[in-house]
């Protein structure tokens, strides 16, 4: 996954940790808890619908924590955005109300989904958004979330260490995006 290290620096580099942090869609937990939330109908979740505003509350969080580095700069911004306008990169929206208060945001290959970043405003948004993203994955049969680095939350929600010679089985042929059109007429 890309990730811009210092503030300010326009580079990006490229991690790939092994053993990926992966979550089935079909093994995500539901605690009792959250169960109760979803059924409440105090969230509306949607896809799709607030891409740009999704970037920007991750990067907005990612402020408000002080983490070291500013992994999400502008050119990496820009870049999920133009892959969102060409059908590459998706988001999950959680609203109370009219109010944006999470969601997630990444880049959607034919059978995973590789998450970039997740926010969350109001108690649980992040985990509303990423139950949902799983529920739609199942229901159609994709096989993984790439969740980047373990986290106890990701954990407790069923995401666990895969083998990366596995998860390489989840990965599309690179081929697939080599443009073989360049230098001919």
């Amino acid at each position: 996954f890309p990730w811009s290290a210092f503030e300010g620096e326009r580079e990006l580099y490229w991690w790939a940790p092994r053993p990926r942090f992966v979550l089935r869609p079909d093994e995500v937990h539901i605690s009792h808890s959250m169960r109760q939330l979803r059924h409440s109908g105090r969230y509306r979740v949607t896809f799709n619908t607030a891409f740009a505003r999704v970037v920007d509350g991750c990067r907005t969080a990612q402020d408000r924590h002080r983490q070291q580095g500013a992994w999400l700069s502008e050119p990496l911004m820009a870049s999920f955005c133009q892959l969102h306008d060409e059908g590459l990169a998706e988001s999950v929206e959680v609203w109370e109300g009219d109010a944006l208060v999470g969601g997630l945001y990444g880049v959607r290959h034919p059978r995973m989904f590789c998450g970039d970043s997740m926010f969350s405003l109001a108690p649980s948004a992040s985990k509303m958004a990423l139950i949902a993203l799983a529920e739609r994955m199942a229901a159609e049969g994709d096989g993984i979330i790439d969740c980047q680095l373990p986290t106890d939350h990701l954990r407790s929600m069923g995401a666990r260490e895969m083998d990366y010679e596995e998860y390489r089985e989840y990965l599309p042929p690179h081929e697939q995006y080599i443009d073989r059109s360049a230098g001919q007429e």
